[in-house]
């Protein structure tokens, strides 16, 4: 099953910063999903859905460390094993109703569009806004932070003041 999240037109976007401790990660099991998925724990259990994949075809442009050894998946690793570790997630809250389809608690809340959301155009336009980009950062034991920062192939990195591509 997808990760399909449609909104009502009058539902506000709840942007904010999620800060915990990973307890696991992985890609979509069943490979349903374009997103890796890493369990947060914070005041309570958490998802954060990183694109990994496009939907649409286009590329995923990520810019990270040079010693962010096997891209997310291997920070994630670390992370679990580190105590002191903290994730710090910046992107769109979500809450769906039963229980979470990748680790199994329940309610299912999370955080999403950890990536650009600036620059779309097609069936993203509507996504488009400023002050709204996500971005997933890790720090470990003794300060050292990676952090990831995405976006799409498609996506334009020249906007104007509402995000459109300009």
């Amino acid at each position: 099953m997808t990760h399909a999240r449609t909104k009502p037109a009058t539902q506000q976007r709840t942007y904010g910063v999620l800060v915990g401790t990973v307890r696991d990660g992985q890609e979509d099991p069943a490979g349903h999903s374009p997103h890796y998925e890493i369990w947060v724990q914070a005041d309570r259990n958490y998802r954060i859905a990183v694109n990994v994949r496009s939907v649409d075809g286009s590329d995923v442009i990520a810019h990270y460390d040079p010693n962010f050894s096997n891209l997310l998946d291997g920070q994630v690793e670390r992370a679990k094993a580190d105590d002191s570790a903290v994730v710090i997630a910046f992107g769109e809250f979500f809450q769906d109703p039963g229980r979470d389809q990748t680790f199994g608690f329940a309610p299912e809340l999370g955080v999403h569009d950890i990536h650009m959301m600036q620059g779309n155009s097609g069936n993203f336009a509507d996504d488009n806004r400023i002050n709204g980009d996500g971005a997933l950062f890790i720090r470990f034991a003794g300060g050292e932070t990676v952090a990831l920062f995405a976006r799409f192939s498609v996506q334009s990195t020249t906007t104007d003041d509402s995000g459109n591509p300009s």
